[in-house]
């Protein structure tokens, strides 16, 4: 993979409300890749170090006396990081997630194994890990899935091991399409296929489309996710705040029906689908 130079604040020791408000603030921000929450810190990581020095002044115009920092990290290396600051991560009986490192997790159904890449999605969010506890509701079997912003792959390669029929992922960042690539590769799977894109170069309906991303996409994408969609089909999103509630109502109610929303702290998963 191509080593690139990536920009990264660094908030050691946050409360889980500053996280909160910080990640929702800069949800909008176009330059912002990801989140990943450490054990001590929680990283937020830019595609420019031009582009991370306002989030960082504006962090610290939010909370005087945050301790944040800019470091540059290389995606060559990223994976000694997350190595060296996580645990597995299990979710009940369903699914463990682990580094290459990890001894394997037995007394789950599905173990994953699965090397960030720079790219985000490693089970450890709370949205992450409630789009996994409807993938262990949900009957997968036959059915066709589309992963829509699929980061590090986790939610597609989930579905193929629940046997559906047909696994496609989109990203529009090429590292998450390595990614998924390479982990789709180390766990075996067969019938997963990625490619570069955004919601336009969706060509195919789906089942269950899973939209694990910020709320800027879901709302720009709604009505090709709709579109996308097979009758009876179901459209699960999350990477929003319960405040994001309405706003997502709004942009989807009048084009689907509601079936279940979960919430881990102040983040949700909601599932529509289509009558």
């Amino acid at each position: 993979m191509k080593k690139e130079t990536y920009y990264i604040i660094d908030v050691h020791d946050p409360q889980e409300e500053q996280i909160e408000v910080l990640s929702a603030f800069l949800s909008e921000n176009q330059f912002l890749i990801g989140i990943t929450e450490f054990d001590s810190f929680t990283s937020f990581c830019f595609q420019e170090k031009s582009s991370a020095q306002e989030p960082l002044e504006q962090m610290r115009s939010i909370y005087e006396n945050l301790d944040c920092k800019i470091r540059s990290q290389e995606s060559e290396n990223w994976n000694k990081v997350w190595e060296d600051n996580f645990d597995p991560v299990i979710i009940d009986k369903f699914a463990a997630i682990i580094a290459p490192h990890h001894q394997k997790v037995d007394s789950v159904k599905h173990c994953l194994i699965i090397n960030p890449e720079m790219s985000f999605g490693t089970g450890h969010h709370e949205t992450t890990s409630m789009m996994i506890q409807y993938l262990s509701e949900i009957p997968l079997a036959s059915k066709r899935v589309l992963d829509f912003g699929c980061g590090t792959g986790v939610l597609a390669i989930i579905a193929e091991k629940e046997q559906a029929s047909l696994i496609d992922a989109i990203d529009y960042d090429q590292l998450c399409i390595d990614s998924t690539k390479q982990n789709a590769q180390v766990n075996e799977c067969r019938l997963l296929k990625v490619w570069k894109g955004d919601s336009q170069s969706i060509n195919n309906q789906y089942d269950i489309i899973l939209a694990n991303v910020n709320r800027t996409a879901l709302l720009s994408s709604s009505k090709e996710l709709y579109n996308a969609l097979l009758p009876k089909g179901e459209l699960i999103i999350s990477g929003i705040l319960k405040s994001d509630l309405s706003i997502m109502h709004e942009s989807f109610l009048p084009l689907l029906e509601l079936k279940e929303v979960k919430q881990e702290g102040e983040w949700l998963a909601i599932r529509y689908y289509r009558k």
